[in-house]
């Protein structure tokens, strides 16, 4: 007789196949297996957790982009700092991916009330890997999205410079 397997076991291998998204269960209609597991909100917020801490863990790791795309997923705006200190790392398309990520999540930091100033430490550090990239560019094709993201980066620093000098008060 075939053992059945634990409900709960199998939602969350669901939950964190799908990087803990609903939406990314749609796409191939899991998410109605899942739900029938009816898990309390309460249990997902805490394997969302888990799963985060799991995901920053990588932050040093190869391919890193990966789990800045998860946190732009969950529009978690908790982990800029830790975000700040990891370079991007592997091959030069994944290291612009992951700048390009990181403004992305810089835009979901900035509306949840993270500091200007780490707003600014996180524009500076994403032109600094930029320009490192620039120089390790070989086709014309990574220098443009490699200098897109420079402009974007420019054109963000000088709406935080104008918005400052405008607010004093939001510096910190």
């Amino acid at each position: 007789m075939a053992r059945r397997k634990d409900p709960v076991k199998a939602a969350r291998e669901l939950f964190n196949r799908y990087d803990g998204s609903v939406f990314y269960m749609s796409r191939d209609g899991s998410d109605r297996e899942y739900r029938a597991y009816g898990i309390p909100k309460e249990v997902e917020d805490q394997w969302l957790a888990e799963l985060t801490e799991r995901k920053l863990q990588r932050l040093d790791q190869p391919k890193n982009w990966w789990s800045l795309n998860f946190l732009n997923d969950h529009q978690d705006p908790r982990h800029l700092e830790r975000v700040i200190a990891s370079p991007p790392l592997g091959e030069l398309w994944e290291r612009t991916v992951y700048l390009e990520l990181m403004l992305r999540y810089i835009s979901v930091c900035q509306p949840a009330g993270v500091s200007r100033e780490l707003i600014r430490t996180a524009l500076d550090t994403a032109e600094e890997h930029a320009q490192k990239l620039v120089a390790a560019a070989r086709s014309d094709k990574s220098r443009d999205r490699i200098a897109r993201v420079l402009t974007e980066v420019e054109r963000r620093k000088r709406k935080l410079s104008l918005y400052l000098v405008k607010h004093p008060e939001a510096r910190g």
